[in-house]
């Protein structure tokens, strides 16, 4: 995923983010000022449902060898798909770019939306518009 950090964001009632009293599976320890202070922040994998990516992050891969789209609000890192693409070089027209409207104008089938979870690696944050706020 090259350099890009990705946003996780974890919902305050999610359970994987709870206090535990497993010590395996949390970081633990803190000392402070000689006072034992302990810590129950647990240690979660990142997976594609809670891994976010700005448009701006999406926008730096838009390469044959560093290719990301974004496909229906969802980011895919494409790279290792670029030589298989049957369509060839064309691909790079979606290249760092939501590219659900290219994806879907073309025609793809069913096999070429499920071959798409293999390279999910997360999901577009998008910007609230303000004028839904009024």
């Amino acid at each position: 995923m090259g350099d890009t950090e990705p946003l996780v964001i974890y919902h305050l009632n999610d359970p994987a983010i709870q206090p535990s009293n497993n010590s395996n599976n949390t970081n633990s320890s803190v000392n402070n000022n000689n006072n034992n202070v302990t810590s129950n922040i647990p240690i979660t994998t990142s997976t594609p449902e809670n891994t976010f990516y700005t448009m701006d992050q999406v926008k730096k891969h838009n390469k044959a060898t560093d290719l990301w789209m974004v496909i229906q609000s969802n980011v895919y890192d494409l790279t290792p798909f670029f030589d298989q693409h049957p369509g060839g070089s064309i691909i790079l027209e979606g290249a760092g770019k939501d590219s659900t409207y290219l994806f879907e104008d073309i025609g793809h089938s069913d096999d070429a939306y499920d071959m798409l979870d293999q390279y999910l690696i997360g999901k577009l944050l998008q910007s609230p518009n303000i004028r839904d706020s009024f």
